[in-house]
């Protein structure tokens, strides 16, 4: 039996910044760097009495019985690292440490694993959020260690973030000791991308202090650190119990995986020519858009990490619905009763509101969608069919190309929305959900509506952060197993960042609310 502590434990992961890149650029050195890195990872931790319970590639995966020694451990490890000659490349670590509880199933060496999942995606949560040398706390770990914290180690305020995929508020705490960095970018939590405002507010410190420009810059920078709502929300966190113990090593992208993601100027791809119809209706009178089978560039090299990188997919070609699923097309279903899970919404405001019968149906989870899809002989679209439905062989920002948002395009955030990051510039008439098909400036070069906005929506995809570097990239079907499943293409609730095309968001499956909806895809049938 191994000596892996249970109940209030903490947790300290860590993962290379950038170790990719690095791979592809130094593949013959990669491996003494890796190494190098692991002796120093491994010596910190078992040093400071914590056990190493997984590694995954360059993530580190420790449990402690104290925070304390899980920050000893961190700070230890990061001056060796920060001191380290690196060559030919240097690395930098994040690193994130959260406490809470967990248990050890029964184990035996390396087989089972700790149970409290939510203890360890918060760890994970945190450690992604930060940057390659920057140490991370959790509010429940820094309240541990502040009042005997070691000599030379402070611990700097950074406020309540919103941490992808987690319902709760995390206020997060950075540790600072000389030997190690101290100045980062902003943390890549959902409270980023307000670039608009930190420029207001950039622009105010260059003028005098007067009454009046001191109250503009607190209000601007209240709307920029006001805690951001996440894109879905949950009426819980889901306890799951979650496999930790297993050690893989992720491979090193092979030549012909690298030439595959983009680096140059080009920004089309041809689609192949194909003499199947546009357009078709199915036996329930749903209209869907053929997608012609051929290549796109999936993916951003701009955006959040778990969005790159962009990256070739083919695809064969497929259906997939014109609109969003509507009250009135799911409704058919549930009258119809064959398929059982089709089940009545969880809330059944709208969609027992005739006015709303054009309006996407929401509170249905990811079985109540595959349910409706199955019934109508078709099936939830995968990540990369939904993604080159919305954009297309471009790689624009979204579904009608790059171009400004208005009012024409899409429902999202605007006026109308009573959340901190509302755009007020914008006034699309809806608080909440508008009917399907209803923004003519916003549809795609093929014709499909609302693929940005309005409602979030379910695809087939099982959730895995580097699912785009590490899967196949010919009709990639998605991993085989998970906890979360996927969304896309954003909300009425949402702003800008969260309706680009290639914004991923992952949620339990089990989680229905007024932002999530679906539509369906399908097989070309075979002649």
């Amino acid at each position: 039996m191994n000596n892996f502590p249970t109940g209030t434990v903490t947790f300290l992961f860590t993962d290379i910044e950038g170790s990719t890149k690095i791979a592809r650029a130094h593949r013959d050195a990669l491996e003494s760097l890796r190494m190098r890195h692991h002796e120093i990872l491994q010596g910190a931790i078992e040093a400071n009495q914590g056990y190493v319970f997984q590694i995954v590639g360059d993530e580190f995966c420790a449990v402690f019985d104290t925070a304390s020694n899980a920050l000893k451990a961190a700070v230890s490890a990061q001056k060796m690292l920060h001191g380290e000659n690196w060559n030919p490349a240097p690395i930098r670590v994040r690193m994130g440490i959260h406490t809470g509880a967990a248990q050890v199933g029964d184990v035996t060496d390396v087989s089972g694993g700790y149970t409290g999942y939510g203890a360890l995606a918060r760890a994970s949560r945190i450690m992604s959020a930060g940057h390659g040398g920057q140490v991370l706390l959790s509010g429940a770990s820094a309240e541990l260690v502040r009042s005997d914290l070691p000599e030379g180690v402070g611990l700097r305020d950074l406020r309540k973030h919103r941490l992808k995929g987690l319902l709760n508020l995390e206020h997060l705490w950075q540790v600072e000791a000389a030997g190690i960095a101290g100045e980062f970018p902003p943390l890549k939590t959902l409270n980023i991308g307000r670039k608009k405002e930190i420029a207001q507010v950039k622009e105010k410190l260059k003028t005098p202090w007067i009454i009046g420009g001191i109250i503009g810059v607190v209000a601007v920078l209240a709307a920029i650190f006001w805690p951001k709502t996440p894109p879905v929300v949950p009426a819980e966190e889901p306890t799951i119990t979650a496999t930790m113990i297993t050690i893989t090593e992720t491979p090193i992208p092979t030549e012909t995986e690298s030439s595959l993601v983009s680096t140059s100027t080009a920004t089309t791809l041809p689609a192949t020519a194909t003499s199947l119809p546009k357009t078709t209706i199915d036996a329930h009178e749903a209209e869907m858009v053929l997608i012609p089978a051929g290549s796109f560039l999936m993916g951003s090299d701009d955006g959040e990490d778990d969005e790159g990188s962009l990256h070739k997919v083919t695809l064969g070609d497929f259906y997939i619905d014109k609109y969003e699923v509507t009250n009135a097309q799911y409704e058919e279903c549930v009258d119809d009763g064959s398929i059982s899970a089709c089940e009545l919404p969880s809330n059944r405001r709208d969609y027992l509101n005739s006015e709303h019968s054009d309006h996407p149906v929401v509170f249905v989870n990811w079985d109540m969608a595959a349910a409706y899809c199955e019934w109508r002989g078709a099936r939830l679209p995968t990540e990369a069919e939904w993604e080159k439905a919305a954009r297309g062989t471009e790689t624009d920002n979204y579904p009608w190309g790059d171009s400004k948002l208005d009012a024409k395009k899409l429902n999202f955030c605007d006026l109308n929305c009573t959340n901190a990051w509302q755009d007020k510039t914008i006034n699309d008439k809806y608080t909440t959900t508008s009917p399907v098909g209803n923004y003519e400036n916003g549809v795609t070069k093929s014709g499909i509506y609302d693929l940005a906005g309005n409602v979030w929506e379910w695809v087939n995809d099982w959730y895995v952060a580097d699912y785009y570097t590490s899967k196949a990239i010919t009709d990639p079907p998605g991993p085989e197993t998970g906890i979360y499943r996927v969304l896309r293409g954003g909300s009425w609730f949402n702003e800008e960042e969260d309706i680009r095309v290639y914004n991923r968001y992952e949620l339990n499956p089990v989680t229905s609310n007024n932002q999530i909806g679906f539509r369906c895809a399908m097989d070309v049938p075979a002649e």
